[in-house]
């Protein structure tokens, strides 16, 4: 899945809290990686890694305990279902993934990650010299 893999990229690409933070700013700013790039943005990242936190919270917070997981369609693929309560959806014609009402453009994390690759490429050639 691209945000799946996208945010691999993000964690190399922001590794702020790791001890390996200096190895990381040294990449980004070889890459020419700002802080407005989509992939600093790990909320998605966060939502599919800790699922089982997500879930934990639906439950805690959902009064009607019903709820939809891993739609692909468009966004009216089922009705009657508050947007809360609908905890993972991608809806491929726009490039969208909704996350109990969140919307994360997908098509933002794919552009990033297609204008790093030659990026990565000239960056290993320089140090194949």
């Amino acid at each position: 899945m691209v945000s799946i893999e996208a945010s691999q990229l993000r964690q190399i690409h922001n590794g702020l809290k790791s001890p390996n933070f200096f190895f990381s700013q040294a990449l980004r700013d070889e890459l020419g990686v700002t802080v407005e790039n989509p992939l600093s943005d790990a909320t998605l990242r966060h939502h599919l890694e800790h699922f089982d936190e997500r879930l934990d919270a639906w439950v805690a917070e959902s009064p009607n305990r019903i709820f939809v997981d891993h739609i692909l369609g468009p966004r009216n693929s089922i009705g009657g279902v508050e947007p809360r309560d609908i905890l993972r959806h991608f809806v491929p014609n726009e490039a969208v993934y909704l996350f109990r009402g969140e919307e994360f453009d997908i098509q933002a994390l794919v552009n990033s990650v297609v204008e790093l690759v030659p990026r990565i490429c000239e960056c290993l050639d320089r140090r194949e010299v």
